[in-house]
């Protein structure tokens, strides 16, 4: 039950990043974090510079180069796709953009 509303928050920050109406100054690049599976879960830090409107993005992992056009939201840790949205209405609202959709 709690893992079904986890997954149900997710997608619900997912859906609201993907719709944004913006792309305010400075919004990108922005730090996520990415759990993946190798011997033990760990948590990969990459740079988002790239959001489409499918949900789809762009990571840099700036330890070792790598540059991922392939990535999606659904993938970046729900801590940082919070972290993510309360940073673009922080650079809407310093910029005097409505951060609903238009």
């Amino acid at each position: 039950m709690l893992q079904q509303r986890l997954y149900d928050l997710s997608a619900e920050y997912v859906n609201t990043l993907k719709a944004l109406p913006h792309r305010p100054d400075g919004w990108l690049p922005h730090i996520v974090y990415v759990e993946e599976e190798g011997d033990y879960p760990v948590f990969t830090r990459y740079r988002m510079t790239e959001l489409r409107n499918d949900g789809s993005c762009t990571l840099i992992n700036d330890e070792t180069g790598e540059v991922f056009t392939d990535r999606h939201l659904t993938e970046i840790n729900i801590e940082w796709l919070d972290t993510l949205l309360s940073w673009y209405n922080d650079c809407c609202n310093e910029q005097g953009l409505n951060t609903q959709n238009e």
